[in-house]
């Protein structure tokens, strides 16, 4: 059965296993196929080569290596002009994932047109799965629910579908390099993008022969700054708030003129937090009765016979832990829906 999809293969430092890749997804329905030379250079150009030769594979080229992210939006735009109702299904060229799942991939996408398709791996009962990986897909999948809200159940795999609607809505994204796949997945709140999750297999050569491109400690800083970068409004906010507050709370002498100023600094905190917020005056509004609340249960605090500084403690992280909520259900669009296959 012939795909509509167009299947995308982001290389970089590419090895024969390539022309494998190639041969099963044709094998699995795929008309078409853009491969990304991600400025692999004179060194793998006879390879590139070999690839255009098949009438079914259009290499796109970069001068010099941009990333993983780039490549991704590269082919993007190729297919957004040449086949623009075509959705895009990605896989790695390391022969790790199934050209039948991303057969599967490309299906849902069609019943699914305005959702993001997310192949999901079982690391739990994968064998030969490096220790950085188990343990990279854990903490970013606890960081990124604890910052969305959402739980995924594979935030770092390269088999996704996007269809044309989540394609023009992601091309513009930042991240050029591994981060922009988890800011994708940032964006599902930002944008609305519903969601479909279905497993699939992967293999991993033993230990010994395992190799990747991902630079561990630069491209998992990436990954993070622009994930902490999510919620960087409020946080900011806060932590300015209450160095204003602590600077000026050394001049009231009384806990009600103590407790006064710090709803004050909250609301502050509360407003300065709504910038780029969609829902801002029901933000706003919630966040200022969470401030008089707070507040109140400073001033409590403080006539308990509690230092400015412990009050301070006491009552900031119960704020905290109820605005970022807020500021995560108000400040973008509705919770996006899941369906797992």
């Amino acid at each position: 059965m012939d795909i509509s999809a167009i299947a995308v293969i982001p290389a970089y430092r590419p090895d024969e296993r390539i022309f494998t890749v190639a041969a099963d997804l044709k094998k699995s329905g795929f008309r078409h196929i853009v491969v990304v030379d991600d400025g692999n250079g004179a060194e793998c150009a006879e390879l590139f080569d070999k690839l255009a030769c098949d009438p079914a594979v259009t290499v796109c080229t970069h001068s010099c290596n941009l990333g993983k992210g780039r490549a991704i939006k590269t082919a993007f735009n190729f297919i957004l002009s040449h086949w623009p109702g075509c959705a895009s299904v990605c896989i790695d060229c390391d022969g790790q994932l199934s050209a039948d799942d991303a057969a599967r991939a490309a299906e849902y996408a069609e019943s699914y047109p305005d959702s993001l398709i997310l192949g999901c791996r079982d690391l739990k009962h994968t064998p030969n799965v490096p220790l950085p990986n188990r343990f990279g897909n854990a903490a970013t999948k606890l960081t990124v629910f604890l910052l969305t809200g959402l739980r995924f159940s594979d935030t770092q795999c390269g088999l996704r579908a996007y269809p044309p609607t989540v394609m023009r809505k992601l091309i513009g994204l930042p991240g050029d390099r591994f981060e922009f796949e988890n800011n994708t997945l940032l964006a599902v709140r930002a944008e609305g993008i519903d969601i479909v999750e279905f497993p699939i297999k992967v293999v991993y050569e033993p230990e010994s022969a395992y190799t990747t491109t991902f630079r561990r400690v630069r491209d998992s800083a990436l990954i993070y700054k622009n994930l902490l970068k999510f919620l960087s409004a409020p946080v900011i906010s806060f932590l300015l708030a209450s160095v204003i507050w602590f600077f000026v709370s050394s001049f009231f002498s009384s806990d009600i003129a103590s407790a006064f100023s710090y709803t004050a600094m909250l609301i502050l905190c509360t407003a300065l937090s709504c910038a780029g917020v969609r829902r801002s005056a029901m933000f706003f509004s919630g966040g200022c009765i969470l401030s008089v609340v707070t507040g109140t249960g400073m001033f409590g605090l403080l006539s308990a016979g509690l230092s400015s500084e412990l009050a301070w403690l006491c009552a900031a992280v119960p704020f905290f832990a109820v605005l970022i909520p807020l500021y995560r259900n108000l400040g973008f669009e509705r919770r996006p829906r899941f369906t797992r296959c």
